[in-house]
C-alpha cells in the first residue's frame, strides 16, 4: 500500500478514537554488535494475532498487524501523541495457528500506553484493503538507557456474542463483513513469556546478545476498560457480555 494512503486510513482511525497527534517510527534492525540508545529507552514484546473463527486465508487476502500505537502524554502541556510503529519481517514466526511479531520499539524515556493495533485483511485489485482496530489500553513505562520486556500480547479474532464491541464498525465494504471484522470481536491477552522470548530476542538481533533486558509485564488487560474507551466516542456499544 502507498506510504501515503496508508497514512491515512491509521489517522481516520485513530482520529475516531480521539488522538490529536501521529508520528511514524521505524523499528531498529539490531543487527549490529553494539546498541546506543543516548537518551532513550527500548521497548521490546512479542505480539501475536490469530484468527479463531474464520478459515486460513488465501495469501493474497491474508490478515496481520500491519501497526501498533503507543500513546505518550506531555502533561506539561496536555498534548497526546500516537505513536506509530510497523511490525516488520525480522524474526516474524508464521505458522498454521498464528502469526508472532518481534517488536523494538525506541523511544524517548516517560510513560506510555499500548493503545491499539491495527488489523489488516489484504485484497487484490481492484478491492481495497479491510481494516479494524484491536484497543490495548496497557500502561507501561519507558526508562532512560534501559532495554525492557514488556511481555507477550495475544490478539485473537472470534466470533462476536450478543454485548461485545466489534472489530470493526463498518458493514461496508462488504470484504468487512467477509474477513470477519464486522462480525467478530478481539481477545487480548498478557502473557509473561520472559524466558523464551529474551533467548529468541538475543538470537534474532545480535546487537541484543550481551545487552541486560529487565523485565516489567504489562497490566492484565481490562475489557470493562475497553468498553468505556470504545463509548467514549459515542459509538453504538453496548457492555461486553464478559470482563476479564
Amino acid at each position: 500500500m502507498p506510504l501515503i494512503k496508508e497514512l491515512m486510513i491509521i489517522t481516520a482511525l485513530l482520529g475516531l478514537y480521539g488522538c490529536t497527534n501521529i508520528q511514524r517510527h521505524e523499528m531498529p534492525a539490531l543487527q549490529d554488535s553494539t546498541i546506543n540508545l543516548k537518551d532513550d529507552g527500548m521497548l521490546l514484546t512479542t505480539i501475536e494475532f490469530s484468527n479463531a473463527f474464520m478459515p486460513k486465508k488465501e495469501k493474497d487476502k491474508e490478515q496481520a498487524i500491519t501497526s501498533i500505537s503507543i500513546q505518550s502524554i506531555d502533561l506539561s502541556n496536555n498534548k497526546i501523541t500516537d505513536h506509530i510503529f510497523k511490525p516488520d519481517t525480522l524474526g516474524t514466526k508464521e505458522t498454521t495457528k498464528f502469526t508472532r511479531y518481534y517488536l523494538r520499539m525506541q523511544l524517548p524515556a516517560g510513560k506510555y500506553r499500548f493503545r491499539a493495533a491495527i488489523v489488516t485483511e489484504h485484497w487484490p485489485f481492484p478491492l481495497d484493503n479491510t481494516y479494524a482496530i484491536a484497543p490495548l489500553l496497557l500502561d507501561t513505562t519507558v526508562n532512560r538507557g534501559k532495554i525492557s520486556y514488556v511481555g507477550n500480547i495475544s490478539v485473537q479474532l472470534h466470533e462476536r456474542k450478543d454485548g461485545e464491541s466489534r472489530a470493526s464498525y463498518r458493514p461496508l465494504p462488504l470484504t468487512n463483513v467477509h474477513s470477519g471484522f464486522y462480525t467478530g470481536t478481539f481477545k487480548v491477552e498478557v502473557k509473561d513469556d520472559y524466558e523464551i522470548a529474551i533467548n529468541d530476542y538475543k538470537r534474532l538481533f545480535p546487537s541484543l546478545t550481551h545487552a541486560n533486558i529487565s523485565k516489567s509485564i504489562l497490566p492484565k488487560y481490562s475489557y470493562e476498560r475497553t468498553y468505556e474507551w470504545a463509548a467514549s466516542p459515542g459509538l453504538n456499544v453496548t457492555k461486553p457480555a464478559y470482563t476479564q
